[in-house]
């Protein structure tokens, strides 16, 4: 009896997985139809954007960089203080850029040496790290 029930109940579920995925494709479908149709220029645009988005995400992600650097520098002197949430800031984005991006690690220490003018040297290991 157990098993019968808990068979039904797996098959139910899948059914209605099954059908909440086909509505969404549904829907999609009917909302690409008519975007498509209401503002051609604006559907080209985000169908472009869909196909970039790679590329875009890269661009972020050096955004956020040059993001932390300006929320960091004072705007009368121009002088940049690089606190420890800074740090932290870069070194993820240098992780994005090395692990979802690939870029290599000596262009992103490249990068963030000239974006920090020497402050960080990320490039080398300290002895306990080794």
């Amino acid at each position: 009896m157990r098993s019968w029930l808990l068979h039904s109940i797996a098959w139910l579920t899948a059914r209605h997985i099954a059908h909440y995925e086909a509505m969404q494709v549904l829907i999609a479908k009917l909302g690409q139809f008519f975007m498509q149709r209401s503002d051609a220029a604006l559907f080209a645009y985000y169908a472009e954007s869909q196909l970039q988005q790679e590329e875009l995400h890269e661009l972020k992600a050096l955004s956020a960089a040059y993001e932390i650097k300006r929320l960091n520098t004072d705007q009368f002197t121009g002088k940049t203080d690089w606190p420890d949430h800074a740090a932290i800031g870069l070194n993820m984005v240098a992780g994005v850029l090395i692990e979802q991006h690939d870029w290599d690690p000596d262009d992103v220490a490249d990068f963030v040496d000239d974006l920090s003018e020497g402050y960080f040297n990320f490039n080398e290991m300290d002895a306990d790290e080794e």
